[in-house]
């Protein structure tokens, strides 16, 4: 090996700093709390959706599907609060009513009945845009991150010999 290349081995492997998984549950954030719903990414890229039962020490308790599995808080990439329906419904519930009371009180069929006339309106209003709030949020993934592990340094160094030639190739990403 030539002067050069021996530099540069020696260069990549005293810049590389060693990369430390997250190693207690105080490295969670307190926005993680228990009955919460979530979205759990682990090292192995495994997704497990369900409600946090308990936060330890080693790691997050998970309720899913009848079952509690236990994730270790090294294993754990990334977690995702998953978004309800219920906010959509409601927001869709309140531009209903809204809706359906001026509606209502505007319109000049109803002269004579606007006592019956407007809270039909706001409840004929109200359920549709209730459900149509409801569909849209459905439609619309809006998972909040609450905890995404930081990446550190990656330095990777791989030997290229090709007949005659040899080589070193380098790659730093952070």
């Amino acid at each position: 090996m030539r002067p050069s290349l021996r530099a540069v081995a020696v260069f990549a492997l005293l810049i590389s700093p060693p990369v430390a998984p997250a190693s207690n549950a105080q490295e969670i954030p307190n926005s993680v709390r228990v009955g919460q719903r979530v979205s759990i990414v682990d090292t192995s890229g495994a997704v497990i959706e369900g409600r946090v039962e308990g936060i330890s020490q080693q790691g997050l308790r998970i309720s899913a599907h009848g079952a509690t599995t236990e994730i270790a808080v090294g294993r754990i990439l990334r977690i995702d609060q998953q978004d309800g329906l219920k906010n959509g419904a409601l927001i869709g519930l309140a531009v209903g009513l809204g809706l359906g009371t001026l509606g209502g009180a505007m319109d000049d069929q109803g002269r004579g009945r606007r006592a019956t006339f407007v809270p039909v309106a706001m409840l004929g209003n109200g359920l549709i845009s209730t459900a149509l709030g409801a569909l849209i949020d459905a439609l619309v993934d809006n998972r909040r991150t609450l905890y995404q592990r930081p990446r550190g340094p990656d330095v990777s160094v791989t030997p290229t010999v090709q007949g005659d030639m040899k080589a070193i190739s380098l790659s730093l990403s952070w």
